[in-house]
């Protein structure tokens, strides 16, 4: 298995791993590309919204500021959650790698 680590300075380490191993790791990485994937298409969802909500003829003339409200407390929900879930994510592949030492 070969584990590339850092952003701008890659460090590569290759290491020999058991199956059992190999699924420890595998499984939080695809559990993350996963999330990667639905935020592909959250995020274009989202400032569509936000592009209906403003600049649309059809823009709300009763209660406008309840909806950007609503949008904008549905927005930071989002991205709580995906912060929340991505440091999760981190963590345990984190956990994995260093006990593979």
């Amino acid at each position: 298995m070969t584990v590339e680590k850092g952003m701008w300075t890659r460090q590569v380490d290759e290491r020999q791993v058991t199956a059992q191993e190999a699924l420890e790791i595998m499984l939080p990485l695809n559990e993350a590309n996963q999330l990667w994937k639905i935020n592909i298409y959250l995020i274009p969802l989202f400032v569509a919204a936000f592009i209906a909500l403003v600049y649309s003829p059809f823009r709300p003339k009763r209660h406008f500021k309840w909806y950007v409200f609503l949008y904008f407390t549905l927005l930071m929900g989002f991205v709580v959650w995906d912060i929340a879930v991505h440091r999760e994510i981190t963590e345990e592949i984190a956990k994995v790698l260093n006990g593979l030492e």
